[in-house]
């Protein structure tokens, strides 16, 4: 929280001089040649030899590494993982165990051919939003009720969290070879 903080100060202390410069040119506090006098004397001081030219290129540097680390700090984390309460303390369960536990809980299902989930946290509990890829002899609504089922059940008995919702987008997959024109 400090180093947000610290960058917090740093863009309003930028952004404050700029505020300044610019109010300093559209009423001519500051003659501009001053201004002008100012920036060739900031570039004949680094233009002078090389280890005043290698001095500005960490300076450059300086800011650049800054300019990341508050864009880092003030751009929001994407959390993926949910937390488990016990007792004993927390566990974080990641999305990605999550989503091999929906593959594993499909794995032996002869009629589904491609499993891909996604999973989105809703509060402290797990979306899953899963694309199936079926067999085209597949009967889609007892297949849906229990990769459903397997999936609520898998997941809720191996990690504790609750399952809200489960969404599938269903694509039938053709068995049938391409008909090829003579």
């Amino acid at each position: 929280m400090l180093w947000g903080k610290l960058f917090a100060l740093i863009l309003a202390i930028i952004s404050l001089l700029v505020a300044f410069f610019i109010v300093v040119m559209i009423f001519n506090v500051i003659p501009l040649m001053t201004i002008q006098q100012w920036l060739l004397s900031f570039y004949l001081f680094f233009a002078q030899n090389i280890f005043f030219k290698i001095l500005g290129i960490l300076v450059a540097a300086l800011f650049v590494f800054l300019a990341g680390a508050l864009l880092r700090f003030l751009l929001p984390k994407m959390d993926n993982t949910i937390v488990y309460a016990t007792p004993e303390g927390e566990i974080k369960i990641s999305f990605n165990s999550l989503e091999a536990l929906t593959r594993e809980a499909l794995r032996n299902v002869d009629e589904i051919v491609n499993v891909d989930p996604e999973i989105t946290k809703v509060g402290n509990d797990a979306r899953i939003i899963l694309h199936l890829q079926v067999k085209s002899e597949a009967s889609v609504p007892d297949l849906s009720a229990m990769a459903q089922s397997r999936i609520r059940e898998k997941i809720e008995r191996q990690t504790g969290i609750m399952v809200k919702d489960i969404k599938l987008f269903v694509d039938l997959k053709s068995q049938e070879k391409p008909v090829e024109n003579p």
